[in-house]
């Protein structure tokens, strides 16, 4: 019962995945990161390092 559940919860999207607001890439939310209260995915850790110098160019209003 309970490795069904575990299977349904590793299967669900994550809040806040999508594409990645850096480079627009589909981003599947293994790499996140918390911005005003709204987390963003990323594709790479990379755009998730350019996010956070830059955050103001790349958060969503």
């Amino acid at each position: 019962m309970f490795r069904n559940l575990f299977k349904k919860f590793q299967a669900a999207p994550m809040q806040g995945a999508g594409n990645d607001p850096v480079c627009g890439m589909s981003a599947n939310g293994a790499i996140t990161l918390s911005h005003e209260g709204k987390i963003y995915a990323f594709c790479s850790e990379d755009c998730k390092q350019e996010f956070t110098l830059h955050p103001e160019k790349y958060a969503s209003k």
